[in-house]
């Protein structure tokens, strides 16, 4: 399951230059994103992957 979110961060980014290569695509918020939903996956603490990235993520509900 990592290795698919790792392939799909991959093909996310690619598409974002691909489509607009003059434009700034927000890779770390793709990033950011990714490192969120392996830390889910794993039951690890939210920030514990990349803590740098903290506030580009999403908030979590209390609900998740």
């Amino acid at each position: 399951m990592i290795l698919c979110l790792r392939h799909d961060l991959g093909r996310a980014v690619t598409e974002a230059v691909a489509a607009d290569p003059h434009g700034e695509p927000d890779i770390a918020r793709l990033a950011a994103a990714t490192a969120d939903a392996i830390e889910r996956l794993l039951g690890a603490t939210p920030g514990s992957l990349w803590p740098a990235a903290r506030a580009l993520r999403p908030r979590r509900s209390a609900a998740t």
